[in-house]
């Protein structure tokens, strides 16, 4: 008689990695941001490492998206930064409208006129925000600050302890130069 194979859906050996990720976000879910980067080879682990934050983040009635960067799409700037977001405008169109419009508010207060700059990264962002004004024409560089800046303010009002935001970027072996500078910027922001 065969015996059915269980595959078990558990990390084992990384507990250590685990507590780690587990107390930021405890931190961040206190309102403090903070970027985590997990290092590592192909293959190890990394990714089901950082999924099993997932239910401790619901379990918070947070948010936890994700955007995957892609060997053959490395000239598609911020690609990663658009899919999460993409899933995290789907997931803020499922509250109540109450606290969704209470959110949009709040998020619109925070970038003031500079809405188009979601909008042009994430054109699903529009559903939620509504028709924005148009950008002014500004260089190339000042318009990587603004979105940096935008982005910035965009976060400060997503991350509240009673929805913390863990944004997963997979694969950043394979990110453009844009997202790396945008992530640099990130960082800058909440540290």
């Amino acid at each position: 008689m065969e015996h059915p194979i269980t595959i078990l859906n558990k990390l084992y050996g990384r507990e250590r990695e685990i507590r780690a990720m587990l107390k930021s976000f405890e931190h961040i879910s206190s309102g403090h941001g903070q970027v985590l980067l997990v290092p590592g080879s192909s293959g190890v682990g990394k990714t089901a490492l950082i999924q099993e934050l997932q239910k401790p983040v619901q379990d918070r009635n947070g948010f936890f998206v994700r955007g995957k960067f892609e060997q053959y799409q490395q000239n598609v700037p911020y690609l990663a930064f658009r899919q999460a977001l993409v899933e995290l405008y789907r997931e803020l169109q499922t509250d109540d409208s109450k606290q969704r419009n209470r959110l949009k508010v709040d998020i619109l207060q925070a970038i003031g006129n500079l809405g188009q700059v979601l909008v042009d990264l994430v054109p699903e962002s529009e559903l939620f925000l509504g028709t924005q004004p148009p950008l002014e024409d500004v260089s190339p560089q000042e318009a990587r600050h603004r979105l940096a800046d935008v982005f910035r303010n965009f976060l400060k009002v997503i991350c509240r302890p009673e929805h913390p935001l863990v944004l997963f970027m997979d694969d950043w072996q394979w990110a453009d130069s844009a997202s790396i500078d945008l992530l640099k910027q990130i960082q800058i922001g909440i540290a």
